[in-house]
């Protein structure tokens, strides 16, 4: 399984549950659909580090490889 964070700027799809794990690697293009049913596209994927923030002064842990998804409209 493959770690991901899925996001979007769209207003109406910001407080939809996306998928946090992908079967086989995503790809540009490819569409995601939500908890509810809602179908977006991937239009960016951003390979990074995941950060967990813990304690009273927030200090931030590296917790290992995601990939960040940015999804969008289907066009």
């Amino acid at each position: 399984m493959i770690r991901v964070h899925c996001r979007t700027n769209l207003d109406k799809y910001r407080n939809k549950r996306w998928p946090e794990e992908f079967v086989v690697p995503p790809q540009i293009g490819d569409f995601v659909e939500s908890d509810s049913n809602d179908v977006l596209q991937i239009k960016e994927i951003i390979h990074k580090m995941s950060h967990s923030w813990s304690g009273a002064n927030r200090s931030v842990k590296k917790c290992g490889p995601i990939l960040e998804i940015y999804l969008g409209e289907i066009h």
